[in-house]
Order: C-alpha cells, then sequence, then structure tokens
C-alpha cells in the first residue's frame, strides 16, 4: 500500500511514493538447507512520468527495506481513457 503525490512541469511530472509492503520468501540450498521468511517493511519512491495525449509512460525507482535494503527500478505505460 503506497500513497503517491506528484508535480506536474508541462507534460512532465515528478513524484513521490511512501508506503509498506509484506512479503514472502521460500527458497533452498543445495538438497537439504532451506529457509523461509516473511516480513512487513516500509518502501520509498520516486519518479518522473510523462503524458503524451492519453497515454503516459514513467520510471521509478524504490527503496524497499527488505533483508537490509533491496532496490528496484522499474518502468511502465498508462492508458487513461
Amino acid at each position: 500500500l503506497f500513497a503517491v503525490a506528484g508535480v506536474p512541469l508541462g507534460p512532465l511530472r515528478v513524484f513521490g511514493k511512501a508506503g509498506a509492503i509484506y512479503w514472502d520468501s521460500d527458497g533452498r540450498v543445495g538438497r537439504l538447507d532451506s529457509f523461509s521468511d516473511d516480513g512487513f517493511d516500509w518502501g520509498l519512491g520516486a519518479g518522473l512520468e510523462m503524458e503524451i495525449g492519453s497515454i503516459a509512460v514513467r520510471g521509478e525507482v524504490e527503496h524497499f527495506d527488505v533483508l537490509d535494503g533491496s532496490l528496484m527500478v522499474s518502468g511502465g505505460v498508462t492508458l487513461t481513457f
């Protein structure tokens, strides 16, 4: 769950986001060693979105406090109708 706030700069919009995530991880190392962990952690992010008509292209970076910090970079396209 994240809250997002942004500032429009013409066709561009700069935004920030803050929220929390629940994660669950299971894995195995070799044949006998397995692990399982889960948790609730905070996350922060920032990005840039460019609107062209009803299409918007966005890129963002998010930091999650999972296992001493994880960084995710993502991109997306939205269509408003």
